[in-house]
C-alpha cells in the first residue's frame, strides 16, 4: 500500500528520477478507511523537504478546500516529513493533494484519498508516531 501511496503522490511536475521527494509512509493511507476522527496527518518521505515551500490541501465530501498548516504541537519536527494539523472534519471522502520541493530542487505532486466512517466512537487518531 505504501508503494501505491508513493506512486500516486509521484503524478511529477519534472521527469521520473532521482532525488524526488517519493512518500514511505502517511497516516491515513491511501484508501483507508477511519472509524476514528484524525487530529494531525502525517506524511513522510524518502528525502528531506523544504517545508516552507512545500503545501497540502484537503477536499472533503462537500467540495471545500481547505490548505494544512503544519502541526505546531509536533514534539519533535523532522526534514523527512510533513506532519499537518487536521480542520474539525465529518464523515465522509477526503482527497489530499500536495506537492513538496525536495531539498536538491526537485518538485513532486499528487495526491491520495481517505474515508472517514465514525462508529459510534469519539476515538482519535494520532498519526505516525
Amino acid at each position: 500500500m505504501i508503494s501505491t501511496l508513493g506512486c500516486l503522490f509521484s503524478l511529477s511536475l519534472v521527469s521520473e528520477g532521482k532525488g524526488h521527494a517519493v512518500i514511505m509512509e502517511s497516516s491515513p493511507k491511501a484508501r483507508e478507511v477511519l472509524t476514528a476522527f484524525l487530529v494531525r496527518l502525517v506524511i513522510r518521505f524518502n528525502s528531506r523537504i523544504v517545508h516552507a515551500l512545500s503545501r497540502v490541501t484537503l477536499l472533503g465530501p462537500n467540495s471545500r478546500r481547505v490548505i494544512l498548516r503544519a502541526d505546531a504541537k509536533d514534539p519533535s519536527p523532522k526534514t523527512d516529513r510533513l506532519v499537518l494539523r487536521m480542520p474539525p472534519v465529518n464523515p465522509g471522502t477526503y482527497l489530499v493533494q500536495g506537492q513538496v520541493l525536495s531539498v536538491d530542487g526537485h518538485i513532486t505532486a499528487g495526491s491520495f484519498s481517505f474515508t472517514i466512517q465514525p462508529q459510534g466512537s469519539d476515538g482519535i487518531s494520532e498519526g505516525i508516531p
